[in-house]
């Protein structure tokens, strides 16, 4: 999709009686996309808004949203599609989508449930040596 400042110029320098090879050439774009463009303009657009013509799981996505509320996983929801004569996405598809579905935000902290100064926490990484004794040790 082209930004809106190229549409308005390939509109603007259209009604001014430019060429699409000379409108391209000056935009450094390629033909097709000012030929597209213009049909757009001719079709009413004021905007480069691209139409999708949807995902393959549209007429499945609440059946499929059942399914996973009732614990199934991709590979099962995928294969009971696959039954039906019109579907024809792919397993990576329902995949995708059960894990879109599913995801659920991480915890970022745990807990701690007991009284302070029962317990500690330390990570495991040297920091530097330090001579200790007269031989130098891990901190």
């Amino acid at each position: 999709m082209i930004p809106v400042a190229i549409f308005e110029t390939i509109r603007h320098w259209r009604s001014g009686g430019l060429s699409r090879r000379e409108i391209a050439r000056r935009l450094h774009v390629d033909i097709k996309t000012v030929r597209r463009n213009l049909r757009k303009i001719e079709n009413g657009a004021t905007a480069p808004i691209r139409i999708s013509p949807g995902s393959k799981l549209d007429p499945y996505r609440d059946r499929i949203k059942e399914r996973i509320e009732q614990g199934r996983t991709a590979w099962s929801i995928y294969v009971e599609l696959r039954s039906d004569p019109e579907f024809t996405g792919s397993y990576e598809l329902v995949k995708k989508h059960v894990a879109v579905v599913r995801y659920r935000e991480p915890q970022v902290f745990e807990r701690l449930e007991h009284p302070p100064g029962s317990e500690a926490q330390s990570d495991f990484g040297e920091l530097t040596r330090v001579r200790h004794q007269g031989e130098l040790v891990r901190t």
